[in-house]
């Protein structure tokens, strides 16, 4: 084995020798990656030239993940991302950072930064979603929007698993009801049923970066822009057709009056034609 201090001797004007043992990979020697540095006296001599890392001799399971995603695809190699290898700490947890390594490449994605979850992550909330919560870390895999049910279940299946956890709803002042109510409406039957290309998810009215609240004039799903949402999969919405409730909660008198009345004036008329029904049959029975 090498001492390190011999090849940061050399190359100390690439990499400083206090940042690299603070880093991740501190605790290990250089030839730990670079094997052919184990032949230092030909190495000098420039016989053995340093050979290529390969990060999947100690990172199996990442690597796995990585090969089954789009950027192996693309070959985007790990240092693409991790382009401060020999400086790099552990900063699991920190969002930023993770977004910031994304949009060195994704700068398209700006609008991401712009929405809710965006300025949400900027303030702190560790609830707010890094790209990661909804691509993964590894194992990314390509959104083809419209053409798969995989791609098009994306759209909602990324989205689920935080919007039903209520007590993070709840802690960050969000609607708890936006999953039950999708899903028991006409949209979110056709997502259960499996067909969700052919069915609205969330991305599909929301967008998937630039999400806003609905109070907001840039929102997709503001008042004097969700008839032109309606109208990308319905042709020939109507301002009355965009009114529908897509996330109608029929037992919320505060937020939806006519639904929640309208539901209690037909469970009313259901019971009470049963009632007289049963109460008319048994009375003909004693007579």
């Amino acid at each position: 084995m090498v001492d390190s201090t011999e090849c940061l001797d050399c190359h100390n004007d690439l990499v400083s020798e206090d940042a690299f043992v603070r880093s991740a990979h501190g605790g290990n020697g250089c030839t730990s990656c670079h094997l052919a540095g184990m032949q230092l006296d030909k190495h000098m001599e420039g016989e053995a030239q340093i050979d290529d890392v390969k990060c999947e001799r100690c990172h199996a399971q990442e690597t796995a993940e990585y090969v089954g995603g789009i950027h192996f695809d693309n070959d985007v190699a790990c240092i693409e991302c991790h382009n401060d290898i020999h400086y790099a700490v552990n900063r699991k947890g920190d969002k930023n950072a993770l977004v910031n390594v994304c949009l060195e490449c994704h700068d398209d994605q700006e609008s991401y930064m712009s929405s809710i979850h965006g300025q949400s992550l900027l303030k702190g909330n560790a609830d707010a979603p890094d790209c990661s919560d909804c691509h993964g870390m590894h194992a990314i895999k390509e959104v083809l929007p419209g053409t798969t049910n995989e791609g098009q279940m994306f759209y909602s299946s990324t989205c689920i698993p935080c919007h039903d956890d209520k007590e993070m709803m709840e802690r960050n002042d969000v609607i708890s009801s936006s999953v039950q109510t999708y899903l028991e409406s006409y949209h979110g039957k056709g997502y259960n049923l499996g067909f969700p290309d052919k069915n609205a998810g969330c991305a599909d009215c929301h967008t998937a970066h630039n999400v806003q609240p609905k109070e907001q004039p840039t929102s997709t799903v503001h008042e004097d822009n969700i008839q032109n949402m309606c109208m990308e999969c319905h042709t020939k919405a109507t301002p009355f057709f965009s009114m529908y409730y897509a996330h109608g909660d029929h037992s919320d008198s505060e937020n939806y009056p006519i639904l929640y009345w309208t539901f209690m004036a037909m469970s009313g008329l259901l019971i009470g034609t049963f009632a007289v029904f049963w109460i008319h049959s048994i009375l003909w029975m004693f007579r």
